[in-house]
């Protein structure tokens, strides 16, 4: 890699950039995605990556979390 290069971010870490812009500082409790249908998505790629990196989460986060993914029968575990 060429001195002053970043390398590319996991997939797992990318999003839409649209959704990065609404989304600011954010976190799971205060902010989804506005189509339904990327919530579920969202919420366990947001595990599956806190889990990698060992990044702990707040009470009002793992409760959003819980609740979105309950919501969501058909997303795989992470």
């Amino acid at each position: 890699m060429p001195p002053g290069a970043r390398p590319a971010a996991p997939p797992a870490t990318r999003r839409r950039p649209a959704a990065d812009r609404r989304k600011g500082d954010g976190d799971t409790a205060t902010w989804l995605p506005p189509s339904r249908e990327y919530r579920g998505r969202d919420a366990a790629r947001q595990v599956a990556v806190r889990k990698k990196y060992g990044v702990w989460v707040t009470a009002a986060e793992r409760d959003a979390i819980r609740r979105v993914l309950s919501g969501c029968p058909s997303e795989p575990p992470p």
